[in-house]
Formats: structure tokens, C-alpha cells, sequence
């Protein structure tokens, strides 16, 4: 027995060569995602590797090496890839998600301004392969293992594999009794987290079941009538038709909606930001808004913010997978019934994110792009890379380009506040010149280029105004400005402290500012998100939302805030639930019972939402 079990150790020795790759690449994962690694999690990827070593046990050595091999390199530049996304997003990707390759291509160099040595460690898990291969092929010989013993090893295999999965099951349907609050179970049948899924299900069970999902996803095209009476019965319960003494306030008047690209809190360094300032503190500025990230960042919060409509989560990104969706009432389809010219306009190629496709599905008349607005990059460095278009160019384009014959509603998304944030773009070298020159000078490098941008960002706000002014417009104009996301761009810990300073879900609180040049300043502490956008919108011009389904509430109404984050975590006045922790934090007022029903309302909110995306439910509805 015992020269058996020697033989059998020899002949399959690489085989521990692979559970310590795989082992090492699963902690330096973890490692890089910042989450921990507990014995759930070790007895999925157990189980795993006990399937394949019973798939390679019949395998010649040699056969053997090349798909160990193989398995190795994969699963290292996936979780290479996953890391780096994870760097960026704050979130991992899913292959159901990845809408062609519109998904990457768009922020591929943003993406890699994250890249640095550390993450050479992901070729630690190669490394050992490779150099037990070499070690194994000089020193250890080969050793016949017979077929009755390979058949006893598979025995054994297959109880183990018995044993684990009952072990697995039996603590999943007890946690799902003891948690407080979704249990495994419910993870794993709807992998709603991805996150909370990877920390309690492992690396491999991660891939197996976005597998299976992105095989078995279908995206039906009808409802049944159970499903039509279910969104029908959430719409009437979830209208925003309450009337306040702001309904209809702006009705006839021009608007011009602005997306601010990685705009933050500003106060700490508000004196950079003259217009901004002006603009916060004679306006109607909201101080504790937040713009939750979904997949595809600034692109869902456009259309979070022009429809109050929860974006793709479960299929493609929303501006490649439903951007031939019809959307009556997206807010320039309203603006457009009402009367007015709506356009939108951007300093990017057109089809950065597929948006014209998207912004024409959602009403607009023309989608302005750099070659629209005739706005010249001769001369320029690669687009998207180092330098981008000053916004007081776009600023200026827009309204010359803006037809004044009738009200109008000008959609603006700004870039000079887009990563990188380096010394080489020359578009903000005046503004760190002037940075060089104040009490600002003796903070990091990446910091003063970000304010720099932003401050490029101020200066195309000043040309806005002065626009208006010149075109006679200025006094009939509500200006709405929000931040897209926070600047989750920056790519080092001090940058991120000194601009951001928030690590848990404070960090998405970004500026939200009505600015009426008629009006007095004031301040609205009320809960607020992109998805209330809309609404509120809405509610001061006037505009009859009809049938739609609307995640945010007026923010000048009485419904209380509620913000959904892609991942089900909710944010209220009385709690802040983390779905990935399962935990919650409590505020003035919580109750368990009042959030789980909210919670629950959430579930709906999300499965409701997708529905309506992938039946594409407003089609011909007007």
C-alpha cells in the first residue's frame, strides 16, 4: 500500500504543482479585490480541482502538463483582467455583460493608467507551473500507475466530491435561514451581487456559473400577462404626481442639462472654482446627492439622469444593448411634445459608447459631436488619451449651434474633467500654472492635474454664461448641473484622499446644482440621486411623465430618497444596506421591518427594470 501511494504521489506530483497555482492565484486575487478567503470558499475550489484532477487522471504526463498548463495561464490573465477592472469599476465583469467589444474599446487606455508592478504577481501561479515542469522532467521519474488503482483514485474522488457537495448544500439552506438578510441561496440562484458571489463562492464557481448564465441568457421579447399586470401594478404605485409649489415653476423656460465628467465635492477648494461657486451658492444646491456607478459609468448616468430608468445590469451595457429601445418618455421626448428644440452635445466622436444611436432613441433632434460642432483637434495627441477638448470650446459651440427660434433644451456632456490626470495634457497647463502659484502648490502631482481640469471645466462654465448672455438667453434659462461619478480615475491613495477622502459609499456624493439667475440661493439637504433627476425636471417644467416607470421621486416633493446601487446596496435617511457584506448601518430612525420591505421594494425595482429593457415595453406606446 504505502509503495502504491508513493508511485501514485510520483506519477501525479504535478498535480501539486497546480493546487499551489491555483491556491496562490486565488489569495493574490482576493488580495487585489480586497475581500478574504474563508473555508467555504477553499472547499468550492476544492472541489474543483478534485473534478479536474478526475478529468486528467487517465491523461498521459505529458498531455497532462499541457493542459494544466494552459488552465493556469488562463485562469491568471482572467483574474489579471478582473483585478484591473475591479481597479477601475469598483465592481468585476461578467462575459453576459460585455456587449461586443463596446465595453472595452471605449476606456481600454483609462483602464491601464491603473496598470503598475504589482500586478506582475499574477505570473506567480505560471511561474510555479513552469518550474515544477522543469524540476519534475530532470529529477523525478516517470512511474507506471496501474488501472485498478486509478480506478480506486476515482472512487475516492467522486465520494469526496459527494461529500463536499451535500456539505455546501446543507450550509447554504442554513445560512439562508439564520442571515438577517438574503441568504447564499438567493446569491446564488441570481448572482445579484457579483461580488458578495466571488467572496462566499470562489474563483471557480464564479466563472462556472457567469458561464452557465451567459449560455442559458435569453432576452425575451414578450411579456405574459402576469408580468404586464406586475409592471403595470408597480408604474401606478411609483408616479411622481404629486403637485408642490414648484410644479410648473420653469414651465416655457430654456434649460441646458449639464453631465460634469468626474466632477466632486468642490468646498475644499471652491476658490479654484469662481463660476461653480457663483453657481452653487445663487442657486438651489443639493448637499447630499449621489451618483451611483452602474456598468458603464458616465454613459448609464446619462441615461439614468434622462429617463429615471434603471439601467442594463443583468444584459449588455444599456447604450449598446437597448439603444434601438423606444423611450416616449425620456425627458427630450417630453421637452420635444412640449414644444421645444432638443439637442445634445458632446466635445467626443459620436460614437464613443454608441451614443448617438442612443440619444436618437431617446428624443434628441441631433446628437452634436466634435465634427457637428466643428470644434478642430489638429494638433491634438490621441483623443481619449492625453488630451481632451477645452469644455469652454464646447461651451461656446453649443449655444452658437443652439436654435433660439423657440424654447430649447440642451443636453451638454463635458470633458476636461476626464482622466488621465497627467502633466502632459496641454489643454491645462494655464491652469497649472496658476495652481503652482498658491497655497495649492505642495500637493501631489496627479491632485493638481485633476483640479487643474476641473478648473478647465470652471472656465467652460464662465463661457456658458457668457454665451447665454450674448445670445439675449441667459435671464429665460434654468442651468442643471450634476457630476456623472466620482473621479475614480484618480489612480494613487493620496490623489483619492485629498479629492475624494471617502473609501465607503459617501465617495459617490457629487455636486447637484439648479441654477435660476433670477432666483435667491439655497440649499436642499434632502437624499437625493441621478435617478431623481428626472423627475424633478419634470416637475418644474411642467411635463406629464404619463405611464413611465420612474426609479427616482421629485425632490421637491414628500416621498422619502431611496438610492439603489448596482450591486442591490440601498441608501435611505434611516440605513445603508451593503449587499456585499449583508450588513446594515443604521441612522436616526431605522427600523428592520420598514427596511426590509424597502429592501424587498428594491428586488422588484431591479427585476421590474431589466424586464422593461429587454422586452423593450414602450414600444409603440405613442
Amino acid at each position: 500500500m504505502l509503495k502504491k501511494i508513493k508511485e501514485l504521489l510520483l506519477e501525479y506530483n504535478d498535480f501539486i504543482a497546480v493546487l499551489a497555482a491555483s491556491v496562490c492565484l486565488e489569495l493574490i486575487t482576493r488580495h487585489f479585490i480586497r475581500l478574504g478567503f474563508g473555508m467555504f470558499t477553499l472547499l468550492f475550489d476544492l472541489l474543483y480541482l478534485a473534478m479536474l484532477f478526475l478529468l486528467i487522471l487517465f491523461i498521459p504526463r505529458r498531455g497532462r502538463h499541457i493542459i494544466e498548463t494552459l488552465i493556469i495561464t488562463l485562469f491568471s490573465f482572467y483574474c489579471f483582467a478582473q483585478s484591473l477592472h475591479y481597479a477601475y469599476f469598483s465592481s468585476l465583469f461578467t462575459f453576459r455583460k460585455l456587449t461586443l467589444a463596446g465595453d472595452l474599446k471605449d476606456v481600454f487606455s483609462e483602464i491601464f493608467v491603473k496598470l503598475n508592478y504589482n500586478y506582475l504577481a499574477f505570473l506567480i501561479p505560471v511561474v510555479i507551473i513552469f518550474v515544477w515542469s522543469i524540476i519534475r522532467s530532470r529529477l523525478i521519474k516517470k512511474v507506471s500507475v496501474g488501472t485498478g488503482t486509478k480506478l480506486i483514485i476515482s472512487l475516492l474522488i467522486v465520494l469526496f466530491l459527494g461529500a463536499g457537495m451535500f456539505t455546501i448544500s446543507h450550509e447554504m439552506k442554513r445560512s439562508d435561514i439564520e442571515d438577517d438578510w438574503m441568504g447564499d441561496l438567493y446569491l446564488y440562484d441570481t448572482f445579484y451581487n457579483n461580488l458578495r458571489f466571488y467572496d462566499r463562492f470562489g474563483l471557480y464557481e464564479y466563472v462556472a456559473k457567469d458561464t452557465r448564465l451567459s449560455i442559458e441568457q435569453n432576452q425575451s421579447t414578450s411579456l405574459s400577462e402576469e408580468e404586464r399586470e406586475k409592471i403595470d401594478s408597480f408604474i401606478s404605485n411609483h408616479q411622481n404626481t404629486e403637485q408642490n409649489d414648484h410644479t410648473g415653476i420653469y414651465s416655457g423656460k430654456n434649460l441646458v442639462l449639464i453631465l460634469c465628467e468626474s466632477l466632486n465635492d468642490y468646498p475644499l477648494y471652491k476658490d479654484l472654482f469662481p463660476t461653480l461657486n457663483m453657481m452653487a451658492e445663487n442657486g438651489t444646491l443639493f448637499t447630499n446627492y449621489y451618483a451611483p456607478l452602474y456598468q458603464s459609468s458616465t454613459s448609464d448616468s446619462e441615461f439614468i439622469s434622462l429617463t429615471s430608468m434603471l439601467p442594463s445590469v443583468d444584459f449588455g451595457t444599456t447604450s449598446y444593448s437597448f439603444a434601438n429601445n423606444q423611450y416616449p418618455y425620456a425627458l427630450p421626448n417630453l421637452f420635444k411634445d412640449a414644444g421645444y428644440n432638443v439637442n445634445s452635445y458632446h466635445s467626443n466622436i459620436s460614437n464613443m459608447y454608441n451614443r448617438e444611436p442612443l440619444h436618437m432613441s431617446l428624443g434628441f433632434e441631433t446628437f452634436y459631436d466634435q465634427e457637428k460642432l466643428g470644434l478642430s483637434t489638429e494638433g491634438r495627441y490621441f483623443q481619449m488619451w492625453v488630451n481632451w477638448i477645452d469644455d469652454d470650446e464646447l461651451f461656446d459651440a453649443t449655444i452658437r449651434n443652439t436654435h433660439t427660434n423657440k424654447p430649447f433644451f440642451d443636453f451638454v456632456i463635458t470633458a476636461s474633467g476626464h482622466l488621465p490626470y497627467i502633466r502632459d495634457r496641454e489643454e491645462i497647463q494655464i491652469q497649472l500654472d496658476e495652481l503652482e502659484k498658491t497655497e495649492y502648490a505642495q500637493l501631489d502631482e496627479e491632485t493638481k492635474c485633476y483640479l487643474a481640469s476641473q478648473m478647465n471645466f470652471d472656465k467652460g462654465l464662465a463661457q456658458l454664461l457668457e454665451s447665454l448672455k450674448a445670445a439675449d438667453q441667459l435671464e429665460n434659462t434654468i442651468i442643471i448641473l450634476y457630476g456623472d461619478h466620482y473621479p475614480y480615475g484618480l489612480s494613487t491613495e493620496e490623489a483619492l484622499n485629498n479629492v475624494v477622502g471617502e473609501s465607503d459609499y459617501n465617495k459617490n456624493r457629487v455636486p447637484f446644482i439648479i441654477y435660476d439667475p433670477s432666483a435667491k440661493g439655497s440649499a436642499n439637504a434632502n437624499l437625493a440621486s441621478t435617478f431623481d433627476i428626472y423627475p424633478t425636471i419634470c416637475n418644474l417644467f411642467g411635463l406629464d411623465t404619463g405611464d413611465s416607470y420612474q426609479v427616482g421621486r421629485d425632490l421637491f416633493g414628500s416621498r422619502p430618497g431611496i438610492i439603489p446601487f448596482m450591486d442591490r446596496s440601498v441608501l435611505t435617511d434611516t440605513f445603508y444596506y451593503d449587499s456585499t457584506s449583508n450588513s446594515f448601518t443604521e441612522f436616526e430612525g431605522f427600523s428592520k421591518e420598514s427596511a426590509t420591505e424597502i429592501i424587498n421594494d428594491i428586488q422588484d425595482v431591479f427585476d421590474i427594470g431589466q424586464k422593461i429593457l429587454s422586452v423593450n415595453y414602450y414600444a409603440n406606446e405613442k
